[in-house]
């Protein structure tokens, strides 16, 4: 059967598997030029990409960083790299007279291999996402210098090393006299979300 599409790209005269192979080969990589190409030369284009297939296949963008990675395996890149992989794998298969069966058990690993390493590698992307994250809660008990005094009842700032940088945050000292620059404090509460609360 002649497909046109895989007669311009000069994979016309593959029949049966074969085709089935090319085809895949063919979609898997199509998608991937196209998102690349949109995320190269437009974010805005490329996040749209990302809305309208995340939506049919990206089942864990509601699922936290640290769920199964078999979910995390099932993104818009996951299922592209199978199907690039499982097509350009069974293809060489076949062109090396491997018998069907094993050509498919041999696309099939690849594409699942791909799925995988394409898994674990947004996987570590989170994780390096989450942990530049400054979270304040990790300000508890921490030590740190008044930056600019906070007078009785108003608020100043205070340096604190939180999760490895040194940051400065608005703080209030809650029942103590004026906090001068220079003096050292601990963090012993947070004040709403962003005020933390300090004592000498």
């Amino acid at each position: 059967m002649a497909v046109p599409l895989l007669d311009f790209f000069g994979m016309g005269g593959l029949e049966g598997l074969g085709l089935l192979f090319g085809a895949s080969a063919l979609i898997g990589g199509l998608l991937f030029l196209l998102w690349f190409v949109l995320m190269m030369f437009g974010g805005v284009a490329g996040d749209i990409v990302e809305g309208v297939a995340g939506g049919v296949f990206d089942v864990d963008m509601d699922i936290g960083a640290d769920s199964d990675l078999s979910f995390q395996m099932l993104t818009f890149q996951g299922i592209m790299a199978f199907f690039m992989m499982f097509g350009l794998v069974g293809l060489v298969a076949t062109e090396s007279n491997l018998s069907d069966v094993i050509s498919v058990l041999i696309a099939l690993f690849s594409g699942t291999l791909s799925m995988y390493a394409i898994g674990k590698l947004f996987s570590l992307f989170r994780s390096m996402e989450s942990s530049g994250t400054i979270k304040l809660q990790n300000a508890l008990g921490k030590q740190g210098k008044v930056y600019l005094s906070i007078p009785k009842g108003g608020t100043g700032q205070v340096e604190v090393t939180v999760q490895g940088s040194l940051k400065i945050y608005d703080s209030m000292a809650k029942g103590c006299e004026r906090v001068s620059t220079g003096t050292y404090v601990k963090v012993v509460g947070l004040i709403g979300t962003e005020v933390l609360d300090v004592r000498p």
